[in-house]
């Protein structure tokens, strides 16, 4: 259970990283549209980075299934982090049209 909640806090992390660079990409798109760029891009890497523990986390599941548990608990942490990756996109996709439209 040590392990998963670590890749949860480590997940929590990366999504907190998404969600500043999103909001500083925004922020920043009418005045400075390079950083701007870079800051979406950052958010985006970000939320790769977020897949990446996912991905760790349903592996390290299947080998142990003698802990059933770790399945339900999982669950949680990704229904969870499935609402904050769709406000980022959210975020990121209205950066991305703001963008187009200028």
């Amino acid at each position: 259970m040590e392990y998963i909640t670590y890749l949860a806090e480590q997940m929590d992390d990366e999504l907190d990283g998404a969600e500043e660079y999103a909001h500083a990409a925004c922020k920043h798109k009418d005045v400075r549209p390079t950083y701007a760029k870079h800051l979406h891009d950052m958010s985006m890497d970000e939320l790769r980075h977020a897949q990446y523990i996912n991905d760790e986390a349903r592996r390290y599941i299947k080998e142990h299934t003698e802990t059933p548990e770790l399945r339900h608990v999982w669950d949680f942490v990704t229904r969870q982090s499935d609402k904050r990756i769709e406000r980022v996109n959210e975020m990121l996709q209205r950066f991305r049209e703001d963008i187009a439209r200028q």
